[in-house]
């Protein structure tokens, strides 16, 4: 069962994906170049949140659709056509309730930047039942949007404000959560991220314990 990842060979994605133990692994530098190479044998296509995953699909589902951005291009019986999900929500879910033991995240959070990964934490967070406020990015004027398709009441303010230090904080540049005891690094949530590609395409559980030492976790 093949999956293309789309990005650098030596992504920590691709590692995690070789060991899922369920997939043979191909790379593709972009989008063009893995469509292009498309095989009938093929599960689907791995990324990071990009807008533009999204926009390649020949549909997508309600999250991926209401976040803008997709990670993951799914394939049915051999045909070339396209469904979009994004998995990073799920696997910024599934780091965060491992870490805190919890299967909700109460309390105010900062969520810093913008762009997918910024509209992908949203969601997640949201989902955690977190009091959102988010700290864009010099002209930004798409994430009131997203928030908005998401049916959140979200206030912003410019990333300049965020004051470091002032309270529970991810930051979606790096990856990375802190939230009083509760401190989630980018390893956990690629982990995660990618243990939900792997569900998603093959329905069948991936060998977490190969992919947490692939993850060094």
């Amino acid at each position: 069962m093949n999956v293309v990842w789309v990005g650098s060979g030596d992504a920590v994605e691709r590692r995690l994906l070789d060991a899922s133990g369920l997939v043979d692994v191909t790379v593709a530098d972009g989008l063009d170049a893995a469509f292009a190479a498309w095989r009938e044998d093929c599960l689907g296509f791995a990324t990071a949140p990009l807008a533009g995953t999204l926009r390649r699909a020949d549909a997508g589902d309600g999250l991926a659709t209401a976040v803008g951005c997709a990670d993951c291009l799914a394939f049915a019986a051999g045909i070339p056509r396209a469904y979009a999900f994004c998995t990073r929500v799920g696997g910024i879910v599934a780091a965060v309730r491992e870490a805190s033991g919890r299967e909700r995240l109460r309390g105010e959070l900062a969520v810093l930047g913008s762009g997918p990964e910024a509209w992908a934490a949203l969601a997640a967070f949201a989902q955690l039942k977190a009091a959102i406020t988010a700290y864009v990015e010099p002209r930004d004027t798409v994430t009131g949007a997203v928030a908005h398709r998401m049916g959140l009441d979200l206030p912003t303010a410019p990333l300049a404000a965020w004051e470091e230090g002032s309270g529970a904080v991810y930051d979606s540049r790096s990856l990375r959560l802190r939230a009083g005891r509760t401190c989630v690094g980018r390893s956990s949530i690629l982990l995660h991220t990618v243990a939900a590609q792997v569900r998603l395409l093959t329905s069948r559980e991936p060998d977490m314990r190969t992919m947490r030492a692939a993850a060094r976790l």
